[in-house]
């Protein structure tokens, strides 16, 4: 949405408490080019050895005022150990991604159905298991998503 807030910082999966109504809502527009950017200002002043970042949206960016596309895709591109993962409803999604340094291969339309929000899920929490077991993405990981 509009704001920023950070639900929770550096803790494991394990400890992460699961999201409800009170700590995860929306409020109004999309500050997506911000939110981006001060993730990844966070977590390099946290200096983390492995870092998957994935952004889901139902929206088109329309209300950043600290970050542009074109220092985002700067921020993007000079991570290249990170994996970036761009998922996106009611949008093209791969232009999008596109547009702020993420491949193709890492980008996905998801439908903002009950049903297309659980195949999401699924596919995210398989993808971040091989991730964190294994240190790569196949590229088959949104086979049956879109």
């Amino acid at each position: 949405d509009d704001k920023y807030e950070m639900i929770t910082k550096m803790e494991k999966v394990s400890k992460v408490e699961n999201l409800n109504s009170k700590t995860y809502f929306t409020r109004g527009s999309t500050a997506l080019l911000d939110a981006v950017g001060k993730t990844i200002k966070f977590m390099d002043n946290n200096n983390p050895s492995k870092v998957m970042f994935i952004i889901t949206t139902d929206g088109l960016e329309n209300s950043s005022r600290e970050f542009k596309k074109d220092q985002i895709k700067e921020l993007i591109q000079g991570h290249k150990t990170w994996e970036f993962i761009f998922l996106g409803a009611n949008i093209d999604s791969y232009s999008e991604a596109e547009s702020i340094g993420i491949r193709r291969e890492r980008t996905s339309n998801y439908k903002k159905t009950k049903k297309g929000m659980e195949k999401l899920f699924g596919k995210v929490s398989d993808m971040c298991v091989q991730y964190d077991e294994e240190s790569c993405i196949c590229d088959d990981w949104k086979n049956g998503l879109e």
